[in-house]
């Protein structure tokens, strides 16, 4: 018996952590197109990146799996 995960599990955390990534940087990109200061530009931005950091502990955390 093997300690690590087989690669299916970690072929979806990959893909789920893509799709979210893809979805959190689209949306900023969008979003910070219609913007026109360059303060909320920023700030488009900085929420994306909390997003994204907020996705990978919870699928890191396990608690992605038990929500979906």
């Amino acid at each position: 018996m093997s300690a690590t995960p087989p690669l299916d599990v970690w072929l979806g955390l990959a893909g789920v952590l893509a799709a979210g990534t893809a979805a959190a940087v689209v949306a900023a990109a969008l979003a910070a197109h219609l913007l026109r200061a360059a303060s909320w530009r920023r700030t488009v931005w900085q929420v994306a990146t909390v997003a994204m950091l907020i996705l990978v502990a919870v699928e890191v955390t396990g608690v992605g799996f038990g929500v979906a």
